[in-house]
């Protein structure tokens, strides 16, 4: 079935398809970002565009509109672009291929983009409709959320007047969300003392720990690769290995939770001992985590010994360590009455360590300001004890739960009237470009939905077309009732 069949009735699926053939990963906005001018001037809306290629769309009410309320429809015009090892494709320079399978849209070996296209392709519909009756529309359309929501951080707001957001950045059929945690990055590091030691020098891996995303998965308790390299790594020393550090790394992204890693290090006791200790100490640590890693793989190369190898002093070895292991993280605290949901949280999301430097990177999340707060004096506070720099930044917004919304009711009836399913309210703990404009515009009342979308950020993406179809009718309905 070819796309354009879809377009009579809902005409959004057209925007989509243009959109699909622009480039627009996060940060190559370029393109996509003159597509919606161009889109504007073609039929005589006014736009305004800004430096960071953010563009809003000004749109008057329709005819029929009996008040003067404004409604802004937010969406990000970026991408994750990511393929298939084997698919051929410059998503630097070309857009993507979709086809239908089933209820499925999908694309040619790569990411989808329906995070956020369907936003966007949303908003244009209700731009480019003559017909639809609707409140006065300020569609915004911002650019490199996926890479830390930079668009939103930067956007001008002083100039918008909407009391109503419609975040159409969500991907959970009849999920409607209403509050955010706000994250900060922290990073730490210090520049390690060398010595030339003797000793067996070996490397550990880390390998096929679960991982997930830190503000979706960090209630599940699963290991971290990085945390647990520390964990081995005292465990041996408390058994008189006297581990000395040579490298430590394996990338990694600091809002994920680690699933390996990889450490080179020098020990003072004999190969065979060390070999002992080391298959005992990552036994108990599978052990451990069998239920929430049950494919975790430690493993040990023995790359010989050494006279005069240059690793961390043992007093650095000592602080990476304490660092690896007594830093708090994980859930710090869960908030709720009957179904609790994680309230703050951190994450060791990166360690690169070597001769001339260790950098550590902690993704915080909170959505109570005054956790965060307390979090980043008590990471300040243990880190100068132990003589290693630390800072702060960048940090996205708390977007904070309204007891009181008249558009979250709104568009929760329409949902329940157009699908005859009740739809569910939740707060979550990752973060969404509603904390900054909440924190710009107080005043507003704010949800964020979307249609049903599977395996974002992957090549395997794929957009439910029912669902989209049906979200279609539930922001004509919502934007309707807005509009009385």
């Amino acid at each position: 079935m070819d796309l354009h069949v879809l377009t009579d009735k809902y005409p959004f699926w057209r925007f989509f398809k243009e959109i699909s053939g622009i480039p627009r990963g996060s940060g190559n906005c370029d393109a996509i970002s003159d597509y919606i001018v161009n889109f504007a001037k073609e039929r005589g809306l006014r736009y305004r565009k800004d430096k960071s290629n953010n563009v809003i769309v000004f749109k008057e009410a329709s005819d029929d509109c009996t008040n003067d309320r404004t409604v802004m429809l937010q969406s990000h015009l970026d991408m994750v672009a990511v393929k298939r090892k084997d698919k051929i494709k410059d998503l630097k320079k070309e857009g993507i291929d979709l086809f239908i399978d089933g209820d499925f849209l999908k694309a040619d070996g790569t990411s989808l983009g329906a995070d956020d296209g369907i936003g966007v392709a949303y908003a244009l519909e209700v731009l480019d409709d003559r017909e639809m009756s609707h409140p006065a529309i300020e569609a915004v359309f911002t650019t490199d959320e996926e890479i830390g929501m930079l668009g939103a951080e930067a956007l001008d707001t002083s100039d918008l007047k909407s009391s109503f957001i419609l975040n159409i950045d969500s991907e959970d059929e009849g999920v409607f969300t209403a509050g955010c945690a706000g994250t900060t990055i922290c990073s730490i590091s210090f520049v390690p003392e060398l010595e030339k030691t003797k000793g067996n020098c070996f490397k550990i891996y880390f390998n096929d720990l679960t991982g997930g995303h830190s503000g979706i998965e960090i209630d599940k308790h699963r290991g971290n690769a990085y945390r647990l390299l520390g964990r081995l790594i005292l465990r041996l020393n408390r058994s008189g290995a006297d581990v000395r550090y040579i490298n430590v790394g394996g990338g990694g992204k600091d809002n994920a939770i680690a699933e390996s890693c990889e450490a080179e290090i020098l020990t003072g006791i004999g190969s065979g001992e060390f070999e002992k200790l080391f298959c005992e100490e990552s036994e108990k640590i599978k052990d451990a985590y069998f239920l929430s890693d049950p494919d975790m793989k430690i493993n040990l190369v023995n790359n010989g010994f050494s006279e005069m190898k240059e690793a961390f002093s043992e007093a650095d070895s000592k602080k990476l360590t304490a660092l690896l292991t007594q830093l708090p993280d994980g859930v710090v605290r869960m908030f709720g009455d009957t179904t609790l949901m994680t309230e703050t949280s951190l994450n060791l999301g990166i360690v690169n360590a070597c001769k001339d430097f260790v950098d550590m990177s902690i993704c915080l999340r909170s959505n109570v300001d005054s956790q965060r707060e307390y979090l980043k004096d008590l990471l300040e506070d243990m880190v100068d004890r132990i003589d290693a720099d630390i800072s702060f930044g960048p940090e996205t917004q708390i977007w904070n739960y309204r007891k009181d919304s008249l558009l979250r009711d709104i568009i929760t009836d329409v949902y329940e009237k157009v699908s005859g399913k009740k739809g569910e309210v939740n707060v979550i703990h990752a973060g969404v470009e509603c904390g900054f404009f909440t924190k710009k515009m107080p005043d507003t009342d704010c949800v964020s939905f979307g249609p049903r979308i599977d395996e974002i950020h992957t090549w395997n993406e794929k957009l439910s077309i029912s669902s989209a179809e049906m979200y279609c009718e539930i922001i004509r309905e919502t934007l309707k009732q807005l509009s009385t």
